[in-house]
């Protein structure tokens, strides 16, 4: 169990290479789009620092989609695109990401597709000692502040209540998002518990 005091935000970024089109037989008169946006992103991956374990307070980023339209086996595309998923820990980071991404890749169609703000709370704040206290207390362990590599429906109240401190907490499970995700039904008890507790104490 932890209670998470923040989380990163979501950025959502297509990058567009454009050339000239033409046939493969003569690839000297065409300039192909998709080889210059693979050679643009291998830079960007090559210069990016992606966390490797949990507790990795740093932006992260991955390509997620790619689209180069295939008229004929033999044609030379002329545009390609890519879309790439960027987790960033900056409150008002975006622009400095997307400027990142212009300078490394070369690319000049960098376009924000979406975003999502990061979330941060003070972890001296009463309301997230109050939930910590009453954490330990019901779970009878230490129970840690840490931020979150991901993101959570938090960022939406976030941005409705910008005043009122959110804590990420909740019940024990895993493999989310996957085949064989699982939640262990007492927890539930466990985390209502906690939160009757804090209700009562405020």
């Amino acid at each position: 169990p932890s209670i998470y005091y923040a989380e990163k935000g979501i950025l959502d970024v297509k990058l567009t290479a454009h050339g000239k089109t033409g046939h493969t037989a003569f690839p000297w008169r065409g300039k192909n789009a998709l080889e210059a946006l693979m050679q643009g992103y291998v830079k960007l991956r090559d210069s990016w620092k992606n966390p490797t374990q949990d507790d990795n307070w740093i932006d992260s980023m991955e390509a997620v989609g790619l689209e180069a339209p295939c008229i004929a086996h033999n044609i030379i595309p002329d545009k390609a695109s890519m879309l790439i998923n960027i987790r960033f820990t900056e409150p008002n980071g975006e622009e400095a990401v997307l400027r990142r991404i212009r300078e490394t890749t070369g690319l000049d169609d960098v376009e924000m597709v979406s975003d999502s703000k990061p979330v941060f709370a003070e972890k001296t704040h009463p309301l997230l000692v109050a939930v910590q206290r009453a954490s330990v207390a019901v779970r009878g362990r230490e129970v840690p502040f840490r931020t979150m590599n991901g993101a959570t429906d938090a960022r939406h109240f976030a941005e409705v209540y910008p005043d009122i401190p959110i804590v990420i907490d909740g019940v024990l499970g895993g493999d989310f998002h996957g085949a064989e995700e699982w939640l262990d039904i007492a927890s539930v008890d466990a985390t209502a518990s906690v939160y009757l507790a804090v209700l009562r104490e405020l």
